[in-house]
């Protein structure tokens, strides 16, 4: 079994706290309901929750199998790693859906490894949320990276070909990273500001599915840290003929005005 790893550091120890968490910030939330694939962010609840919780607000609650796409921090997973153990949670065990995952194995690039899942923490951080909205669900978490954009389409084309409406799926991704512990500073002033500007260009190739301007502007920022999975996005929106909408966006930097360092989050739901 996947155990939580993550559990009083991203995210609160307790259930109680967590449900608490839920239940004060979605009396704040209106969206529409009924998407069937949302981005959203992976930072700790107190940076990245509220926003969060704008995505799965939105997601269609009559899923029964539900699809995460994470990020691979760790640089464990060699091209698209599936896990096959069922998760520890904060209300009660997940299920990993095994039929599924054998299904998706006979894919290109594709292989198991709960190795690659121990520590990641990108799709950990969905799961009390997950808990808290859907019942009687199972979960397939995946991980991507070293992927070309061809590669993330072609196992994409082949994924969407054997859900049905009962899946939704989630692309977890933060947007620009700015500070010295990132390697990365673009803006000597006004950072909040001109990180906002920024995060949006990546958001509007997002929203207009527009791959070609998403990769222009990775160039010029390339510590978005959702490289690979909001290229999934992307694919997997186009495939089914969704549209994307933009449902939340702040920065770090807007929450505790700290500017030395900042990250971007976004909630984007495709309908």
């Amino acid at each position: 079994m996947r155990k939580l790893k993550h559990r009083g550091t991203f995210y609160f120890f307790e259930k109680e706290e967590i449900i608490n968490f839920i239940e004060k910030n979605i009396k704040k939330i209106k969206v529409e309901e009924g998407s069937k694939a949302v981005i959203t962010p992976h930072a700790g609840y107190q940076y990245s929750g509220f926003c969060a919780l704008h995505s799965f607000l939105s997601l269609n609650k009559n899923a029964k199998r539900i699809i995460i796409f994470g990020v691979d921090h760790l640089g464990n997973c060699r091209k698209v790693c599936v896990g096959s153990e069922d998760w520890e949670g904060i209300f009660g065990e997940v299920k990993v859906d095994r039929k599924f995952v054998e299904k998706i194995l006979d894919f290109e690039n594709v292989e198991i490894s709960d190795y690659a899942h121990e520590y990641e923490h990108s799709i950990e951080v969905q799961i009390p949320f997950l808990e808290y909205f859907f019942k009687d669900f199972k979960i397939v978490p995946i991980l991507l990276n070293n992927l070309t954009s061809e590669e993330i389409e072609k196992f994409i084309e082949n994924l969407v070909k054997i859900i049905d409406e009962k899946t939704v799926s989630i692309f977890s991704g933060d947007l620009i990273h700015h500070g010295e512990i990132y390697g990365f500073i673009a803006f000597k002033e006004k950072r909040k500001e001109n990180q906002r500007k920024a995060d949006m260009e990546i958001i509007k190739s997002i929203l207009t599915l527009d791959l070609k301007k998403f990769l222009e502007s990775y160039k010029k920022y390339p510590t978005v840290c959702g490289y690979y999975t909001f290229q999934a996005f992307v694919f997997y929106s186009k495939k089914l003929d969704l549209k994307p909408k933009l449902l939340c966006y702040y920065n770090s930097a807007e929450i505790t005005n700290e500017e030395d360092l900042i990250v971007g989050y976004a909630s984007i739901a495709s309908y």
